[in-house]
């Protein structure tokens, strides 16, 4: 989805959002995402869990 289109202000159909989100997490957009944000901010997050 082009950025434009999410600027518009005009309201989105949950079938075509969620189209769009399936279709990022078949590419591995979300895996990607999360890697790089813990590889550029690893000295700052806490992953333990205690």
């Amino acid at each position: 989805m082009p950025v434009k289109a999410l600027c518009t202000g005009e309201p989105r159909s949950w079938p075509g959002v969620y189209s769009h989100f399936n279709a990022w997490g078949k590419q591995g957009a979300w895996k990607n995402l999360w890697l790089t944000s813990l590889r550029l901010h690893r000295r700052t997050l806490n992953l333990s869990s205690s």
